[in-house]
């Protein structure tokens, strides 16, 4: 059984047979859609736009400073605090107690709020609201709060850094305090205080004596050489540890500026976004669009009758 296909002529007589039906169809779907398009079943939205560059972020890993931003943007608690803030369960008529709340609250802030990495490395936020005061405040909420979290962050981080260098602060007092006593050990036991210039002054002291004729069994000799002795089986000794103590508070003294360095990041107050487009209270609607409700309900209803026909 063969089909006959319609051809451009046929569809052109169909429409200028139909020319009224077709017009009446799209005159009402035009009047359909404004009225449904209008305030009273559609609240309009305005629209609030801020674009920020990163500033004193250190990046994780491979990532950009701009992809931590937009992760920091997208974080949980700055979605609570704007919830909290602005009363958005209320807001958006969203029953807080119900199981699938927190679903339906991010379902509407997904819908409502734009987070978007720009050409230029930048980031984008957009949020759209009912009323173009609170979309405005929204974004300028969301830059608090993420100030706020960059700064959270980055004090955790600080704080672990105190605390480690604290702990080799402790440390290498610890090692210093050691190194004293010992030495402190050796000058009481075998009267050694100062290496070199000590050697020096005894030796010269116990010839002295021996030249002016002192015998060597009088009691000035015989403590010349137990100084004497005590030098040479401790003065090597203590002079390493005079070495080391001196190498020791070198390093200690950069240890305490690094240690005070880390106090004073955990004190500071640092911005994270340098704010290139800075948002404004729109003074016109930006959703619905109501020509394109409005074309494509007319042109769709008008189809449709054409294909039925």
């Amino acid at each position: 059984m063969e089909t006959q296909a319609f051809s451009f002529a046929d569809i052109i007589a169909i429409i200028k047979k139909r020319f009224k039906i077709l017009v009446l169809v799209g005159v009402v779907a035009g009047i359909l859609a404004t009225v449904f398009s209008g305030p009273s079943f559609i609240k309009p939205r305005y629209t609030s736009t801020a674009i920020y560059y990163p500033s004193n972020l250190t990046p994780y890993s491979k990532e950009t400073r701009t992809e931590q931003l937009l992760q920091l943007f997208e974080s949980t608690d700055i979605r609570k605090e704007l919830v909290s803030k602005f009363d958005l369960y209320t807001k958006y008529e969203i029953d807080s107690g119900a199981p699938s709340s927190k679903f339906y609250m991010n379902a509407m802030l997904n819908e409502r709020i734009s987070i978007n990495k720009t050409k230029y490395e930048s980031v984008e936020i957009t949020i759209q609201d009912e009323d173009p005061q609170v979309a405005f405040d929204m974004v300028n909420e969301m830059r608090n709060q993420l100030n706020l979290k960059a700064r959270e962050l980055q004090r955790e981080k600080s704080i672990e850094i105190v605390n480690m260098r604290k702990r080799e602060v402790q440390e290498h007092q610890a090692h210093i305090d050691s190194l004293i006593a010992k030495m402190v050990n050796l000058g009481k036991e075998y009267g050694v205080i100062e290496y070199e210039a000590q050697a020096a002054q005894v030796l010269e002291g116990y010839f002295d004596l021996l030249s002016s004729g002192k015998s060597e069994n009088s009691s000035s000799v015989k403590e010349a050489k137990m100084m004497l002795e005590g030098l040479k089986l401790k003065g090597p000794e203590f002079k390493s540890l005079y070495e080391v103590l001196e190498f020791s508070s070198e390093e200690f003294g950069e240890m305490i500026l690094d240690y005070q360095s880390s106090l004073n990041d955990i004190k500071k107050e640092l911005t994270y976004l340098n704010e290139v487009v800075s948002p404004e209270v729109a003074d016109k609607k930006s959703y619905p669009i109501r020509w394109i409700i409005l074309f494509t309900a007319v042109f769709s209803s008008v189809l449709f009758t054409l294909v039925a026909l």
